[in-house]
Order: structure tokens, then sequence, then C-alpha cells
């Protein structure tokens, strides 16, 4: 169960905003190293997005092969070119 009220933090240092903003940070430093970790997952899975729909237009439509999109989408790393057998 959580006590509450929480302990005294101590006097905070407000000589400058950046003395301040890395008082809060030396205190919250679980939360901050938590939310650096989900936002660094959240903008890799942003930038692989479209270079995994790049990779399924490439040979799906460039390559005249309807049926590679599939393994692209499904799993782009396994996903090669040189892993499909040429075109007939």
């Amino acid at each position: 169960m959580i006590k509450l009220p929480f302990t005294d933090p101590g006097n905070p240092d407000t000589r400058s905003p950046l003395r301040f903003l890395l008082w809060v940070a030396r205190l919250r430093w679980k939360t901050l190293l938590g939310g650096v970790f989900f936002g660094v997952i959240w903008m890799v899975a942003q930038a692989l997005m479209p270079a995994a729909i790049g990779q399924a237009i490439q040979q799906g439509i460039v390559d005249s092969d309807n049926q590679a999109p599939r393994p692209v989408v499904a799993d782009p790393a396994r996903a090669r070119r040189d892993d499909r057998p040429p075109p007939a």
C-alpha cells in the first residue's frame, strides 16, 4: 500500500530553471527513464513502418509479384528479395 502523504523531498534548487529541472529529474529518475524508454520504442516503430510499406510496394508492384507483399507486411525482417524464387 502506498503511504500518503509522501515524504518531504527537501528544498528545491531555485537558483535557475535548469537547476530546478535537474532537482526534479534527480527525484523522479525512474519515471523519467521509463518515459524515455517507451518514447524511443514508439519513435522507432514509427520510423520502421514506412520502410516496411516501401519494401512491400517494391516487391509487389515494381517487381510484378502480387504474392510478395504478404510476407513483408506480416514479418518484414524475414522477407528478403534474395529468398524469393525468380518470377516466371
